[in-house]
């Protein structure tokens, strides 16, 4: 059901903390959208929680990918689906609701230039009614931002009162930009936790099985990935089973010819949540060969599949790729990427499975959450006077 009228909240939630969490969540696609449900199921065991979504989250022109489309009956019925990009006035109703809510914090997702006017109109309206805004950081700036959007972003950060990053990397870039006078807290982003169990079994190959698996966007790097892959002897090239699972946001013409003419696998549209947890069930080894980079969703979906990743030294990425333990660390360029494609061995993906089961237990959405209200202390600390 998509409501767009504030839920009554129970008398069992009266004596709890109040949080409010602003950000996408299902039916709209990737990473963040799965963040915010998970966020939002560890949070409701300490606190009384509402999430504001969207009602529209892109315009049509704005959209890279294949144009979702959307039916009532897609909408989740426990959040709220107030916001619509096209519309301030929808922006105004949101803090409107969250001000009458009385929460104590509120939690916004950060990650592109594009929700910058929203997210400024909705923080200071709501630190105006005394509430304070922590950002969850998923990037600082836009992929391949100019310096003008650098700049815009940097304006907003600047106006929360605390932060929380996925990396030490961010996490220095963020102190940078907004002083150390504000709180910043950097936590790994765990494991899921709401997405299907795999419907299909881990089942030995001679060949090497490897998964790129994602949003294909141009700073993701897979031109490297098939360019180190074509650079293989043939020999080796058949001890490697290179499969490309994603939408690509873009031209996909030029993509399907190369592929098809190396043999690579390809399933170039948006998968399902199961579609994809089958494809990282069943690889051996899942790459990311990243040119850019604050963090990835994809890793931590790996690890509790137990399927260890090669990965390229860039950004957050060596935050949460331990080297010869959890998976593999390169260089962003196609010569490391072959060199690692033909040492690793599906002997060795395997012999990983209990680095990553510590790693699983280490890296939850309850020690995440946890973190979140300790934060959202810190910062109202810092605001209060006196």
């Amino acid at each position: 059901m998509s409501s767009k009228e504030p839920m009554q909240r129970t008398e069992s939630q009266d004596n709890r903390p109040r949080i409010a969490i602003v950000g996408p969540t299902p039916p709209y696609r990737g990473g963040i959208s799965q963040y915010t449900v998970d966020l939002t199921e560890s949070l409701k065991a300490l606190a009384s929680v509402d999430v504001y979504s969207f009602s529209r989250q892109y315009p049509r022109l704005l959209y890279p990918g294949t144009y979702p489309t959307y039916e009532p009956t897609d909408f989740v019925g426990e959040f709220h689906y107030t916001l619509d990009s096209n519309n301030p006035l929808s922006w105004r109703s949101t803090a409107n609701a969250i001000i009458a809510d009385s929460p104590e914090v509120v939690f916004i997702n950060w990650w592109t230039l594009f929700w910058q006017p929203t997210f400024w109109y909705l923080t200071k309206r709501l630190q105006k009614a005394g509430i304070t805004v922590i950002f969850l950081c998923h990037n600082l700036v836009d992929h391949d931002a100019s310096k003008l959007k650098r700049t815009l972003s940097t304006a907003l950060l600047r106006a929360a009162d605390g932060y929380l990053v996925h990396s030490q990397l961010d996490a220095a870039k963020l102190a940078a930009l907004v002083g150390e006078t504000k709180p910043i807290a950097s936590k790994s982003l765990p494991s899921p936790t709401t997405l299907p169990q795999p419907t299909s079994h881990k089942v030995a190959k001679p060949r090497l099985e490897v998964l790129f698996a994602g949003f294909i966007r141009p700073y993701k790097g897979l031109d490297l990935l098939v360019d180190a892959y074509a650079s293989l002897p043939p020999n080796a090239r058949d001890q490697i089973q290179l499969t490309v699972v994603g939408e690509v946001w873009g031209d996909k013409d030029d993509l399907i010819e190369r592929l098809d003419q190396l043999n690579i696998r390809h399933d170039l549209r948006y998968v399902s949540d199961q579609e994809l947890v089958n494809y990282i069930n069943e690889a051996d080894l899942v790459v990311l060969p990243y040119k850019s980079a604050s963090g990835s969703a994809v890793i931590p979906l790996a690890y509790h599949l137990q399927t260890p990743v090669l990965a390229t030294s860039v950004g957050g990425i060596s935050d949460v790729v331990t080297a010869d333990t959890t998976g593999w660390l390169v260089q962003p360029n196609s010569q490391d990427l072959a060199a690692a494609l033909q040492r690793i061995t599906p002997e060795a993906c395997a012999a990983m499975g209990e680095s990553l089961s510590r790693w699983n237990a280490a890296n939850t959405w309850d020690a995440l959450a946890a973190t979140l209200l300790e934060l959202a202390a810190d910062a109202k600390a810092a605001t209060t006077p006196g």
